[in-house]
């Protein structure tokens, strides 16, 4: 639009020239129209007339002076004549060039208003593009974190033989899941952040890129553009991104309460295994005792039995 508007200002300008050589050329016209009229007149009127004896050399002098003054109103009338041709050209291309200003100044904000249209429809479609409503990062961490928590969820856990060493070393793996259940949770939730945060400098990239492409607005025109059709859109989308992350905050709580819950249970648990080993191991004990003290009287009724037998046979 601007080299438009140049090529009309260089037009423009060979107009005002040749308007300016025009009344040059019709200036030096009438100097020599006057200078060729002045002599011919000289040389006819001011020898022969002057030579008239019937006439007062007064009379002849007032004549002269009447048909001077009759040439010089002639010449001061077509002097008039192209000064008013010349101004009424100047005139009309002055209008002109009103009137081409003001059209190309309201094609200007026409263009201005297409663009601006355009871009801002395009940084809607961005806005409302499934990479920034429905990030692929976002989606594929949360498929990892379904994935770890059903490889976790999958696990088997052999139950523990019953003595205290057992208990504890099953009670010491569990711990261990659970505090790998909880690092994913963690490690997830910052994840998310992250690629929220991400997303957000891709949406403020667009915004800048927006700034570079002024089309001809002047910064404040730009700022005032970004801040009417720019920013809501932008917080638009973070208001809804605000909303996502609060309902995964309430999940990660919710899953941080079932972790609290989980440890404690397994610490239940783990007392509940630990006191039922050692009850086996008591009981373990007193039957080993009762099998030693039967084990003694089956050798002791052994020994009277062969000691009767033998005192039968003798």
């Amino acid at each position: 639009m601007h080299d438009i508007w140049n090529k009309v200002c260089y037009e423009s300008s060979l107009k005002r020239k040749w308007i300016k050589e025009l009344d040059e050329i019709y200036a030096k016209y009438e100097s020599e129209r006057k200078a060729m009229v002045c002599g011919l007149y000289y040389v006819k009127h001011m020898f022969p007339e002057s030579k008239i004896s019937y006439l007062m050399p007064c009379d002849v002098h007032r004549l002269i002076d009447s048909e001077a003054m009759m040439i010089n109103q002639a010449l001061l009338a077509n002097q008039h004549a192209l000064a008013k041709l010349c101004l009424n050209l100047m005139e009309k291309h002055l209008q002109m060039d009103i009137s081409q200003r003001l059209r190309w100044e309201e094609k200007l904000q026409d263009w201005k208003q297409i663009k601006l249209n355009d871009t801002v429809t395009r940084f809607r479609d961005v806005m409302n593009s499934p990479h920034i409503q429905n990030p692929k990062n976002i989606q594929d961490t949360l498929s990892t974190l379904k994935s770890d928590q059903k490889t976790q969820r999958d696990k088997h856990m052999k139950p523990p033989r019953i003595s205290k060493s057992s208990v504890a070393e099953w009670f010491s793996a569990l711990s261990v899941i659970n505090e790998q259940i909880d690092c994913i949770h963690i490690a997830t939730m910052e994840k998310l952040h992250k690629n929220f945060e991400n997303n957000w400098q891709v949406c403020l990239a667009e915004v800048d890129l927006f700034k570079v492409s002024t089309y001809g607005f002047t910064t404040d025109e730009i700022q005032n553009i970004v801040n009417v059709e720019i920013l809501p859109l932008i917080g638009q989308r973070q208001s809804q991104t605000e909303i996502y992350l609060e309902k995964l905050d309430v999940s990660f709580k919710a899953f941080e309460c079932l972790a609290k819950t989980a440890a404690y249970d397994s610490k239940c648990l783990f007392k509940f295994m630990c006191g039922a080993a050692q009850l086996w191991e008591n009981h373990c004990a007193g039957m080993l005792n009762r099998e030693q003290q039967l084990q003694s009287s089956l050798e002791s009724l052994s020994q009277v039995h062969e000691l009767e037998n033998q005192a039968r046979f003798c």
